[in-house]
């Protein structure tokens, strides 16, 4: 069945109106504080353009369940990544004991009970096998280019001459292991290692539009900027 699509202000309007429920209003201050960066950085990262993208991997028919909004499983797994969590596993457990994170992934805070008056009311937070079925849909890989003999063997001479000679996009690559912490994922499908990868590269985008920006943390909630830094 045919996903139903969400805009990126419904996004925006849900995460201001359960961040400020859950947290601004009952005084629980230092979780927004310390998500700050993560906040504004997905607060003003529109990506709707995805729906384009990943429309061919659903089909048309009317029969069977509703999916998840795929733009919010795919907002959630940037977010897993820019936060360094390499288990689906763990992911999904600490968005349930972690309301600010699900919220910015776009789900619904686990427990939550809607009240029946939500003009846009989210997703709840799916499971593993929802995630991964996700994934799975993201990429086709073309079996053909990574049979073995298109491979050098790590660590041998040829491999770390053409290492070192890799050109500067490339180089990204150390980022997205290290600083996204890729190298610890523990997946061994090329498919789901072309998506982390991908992943990895989109949290720099993440980062370079909230370096950018020029909207902080205080302009989306006033009432900080009454605590000392």
């Amino acid at each position: 069945m045919l996903f139903s699509k969400s805009t990126h202000k419904q996004y925006q309007d849900f995460v201001l109106s359960f961040i400020n429920a859950f947290y601004i209003n009952v005084n629980k201050l230092i979780p927004v504080l310390r998500y700050a960066k993560h906040i504004v950085a997905f607060f003003i990262s529109d990506l709707t353009g995805l729906y384009d993208i990943i429309r061919h991997a659903y089909t048309n028919s009317p029969c069977g369940a509703k999916p998840k909004d795929p733009l919010a499983l795919f907002r959630s797994l940037i977010l897993m990544t820019y936060c360094k969590f390499t288990s689906i596993d763990a992911w999904i457990k600490e968005l349930r004991n972690n309301d600010l994170l699900a919220i910015l992934s776009g789900f619904l805070p686990w427990g939550y009970k809607p009240s029946g008056n939500e003009s846009y009311l989210p997703d709840t937070i799916p499971g593993v096998g929802t995630f991964y079925d996700f994934m799975d849909r993201l990429v086709i890989i073309d079996k053909l280019f990574h049979k073995s003999h298109y491979r050098r063997p790590r660590n041998s001479d040829l491999w770390n001459t053409l290492y070192n000679k890799r050109p500067s996009t490339e180089r990204c690559n150390d980022r997205i292991k290290n600083d996204f912490a890729i190298k610890h994922a523990g997946v061994r499908s090329i498919q789901r290692w072309t998506v982390r990868v991908f992943l990895g590269a989109f949290c720099m985008y993440i980062d370079a539009w909230y370096k950018n920006c020029d909207l902080k943390i205080t302009d989306l909630f006033p009432v900080l900027k009454d605590i000392p830094a």
